[in-house]
């Protein structure tokens, strides 16, 4: 257990030793050492001077320049003096430091010795040279081929391609671009026609081109400006017969006052509200489906959908009769 401070001298006390002595020795008169008499100097607001101490003697200034002079000693040397394996300059370097046989004097001379000189490659199956471009180090170096219908074509199947993939949509299949063929169409028939609805005449609204001989059916023809019309969104709707309020179908003008068709009901396992474009409910006879799915989990649950596109075990019941009595829309 500590015991208790000792009580401070009072300041004619403290003037009686000091500064007659140093700290040390008026330090000795209270019983105390020098920093605790340095601490009741403070307290007492007496203050400290840099009075001469005694004269040193011959042995203590030895004892002092011995020490002084080891200070400025330098630490053995227990490293080597290696030559660098990139630019060659002579480096002092550490022995626990010394890994391997290579060294260098810095991170850019190591940096360097890794870099290596990229040059093109030549494909093994078309012999034409090729750049890294803008793929990484790694991948260059993994590259072979100079595309992917050359590594395509060098390997064979069993890889997915064409009609092997389970995505395969049919040679036919509409492939929608942004730019391409099929707007620069679209543009060249909206400037011939003025951008007017050739069966109403209206101007300044959404218009569509429209082919004049179908798309599926005359694919020579896709891209002929004869083959072209221009027409509103209700005539492109009457078209081709899309105006099926009775089947669940309905025109909704959107918030710039685009006439759009979009599919409301109900979904048929969970009976929540939904709503999708009409194109999703058209089946490839060119029948509308009366009854939909808000989600895959809940088509799945009701057993999947057969080529009938009817649902396993589901007697079907047209929306707009099954839910005409609820008055949800």
């Amino acid at each position: 257990m500590a015991g208790k401070p000792l009580p401070i001298p009072s300041k004619k006390e403290l003037k009686k030793v000091y500064p007659r002595y140093d700290l040390a020795e008026a330090g000795k008169t209270f019983g105390v050492g020098q920093t605790l008499f340095f601490k009741w100097l403070q307290k007492r607001n007496i203050p400290t001077t840099k009075k001469p101490r005694k004269v040193r003697s011959d042995k203590h200034r030895e004892s002092l320049s011995k020490s002084l002079r080891d200070k400025k000693r330098p630490n053995r040397l227990t490293g080597k003096t290696l030559i660098c394996a990139t630019c060659r300059t002579t480096f002092y370097k550490q022995k626990s430091h010394i890994t391997s046989e290579r060294n260098y004097c810095s991170y850019a001379c190591l940096g360097a010795s890794k870099k290596v000189e990229i040059k093109d490659k030549i494909c093994p199956w078309c012999n034409s040279s090729f750049e890294r471009g803008n793929l990484s180090a790694g991948n260059y170096r993994k590259k072979k081929y100079c595309s992917v219908k050359c590594a395509n074509l060098a390997n064979p199947p069993p890889r997915l391609l064409g009609e092997d993939h389970p995505f395969w949509k049919g040679s036919e299949a509409r492939r929608r671009r942004r730019h391409g063929p099929k707007k620069k169409w679209r543009n060249a028939v909206l400037n011939r026609d003025k951008a007017t609805c050739q069966h109403c005449g209206i101007e300044n609204v959404a218009l569509v081109a429209h082919h004049i001989r179908p798309w599926e059916t005359y694919p020579e023809l896709r891209f002929e400006i004869d083959n072209g019309l221009t027409l509103c969104q209700a005539c492109h709707f009457n078209e081709h017969g899309w105006n099926l309020s009775e089947q669940g179908v309905k025109e909704l003008l959107d918030e710039r006052g685009v006439l759009i068709r979009r599919w409301t009901g109900f979904c048929l396992n969970c009976n929540c509200f939904i709503m999708k474009t009409a194109s999703d409910m058209k089946r490839a006879n060119g029948t509308i489906r009366t009854y939909g799915f808000c989600s895959d989990t809940c088509k799945f649950k009701l057993g999947g959908i057969l080529k009938t596109g009817k649902p396993r075990g589901i007697k079907l019941v047209p929306l707009f009769e099954a839910h005409s009595a609820k008055k949800r829309f």
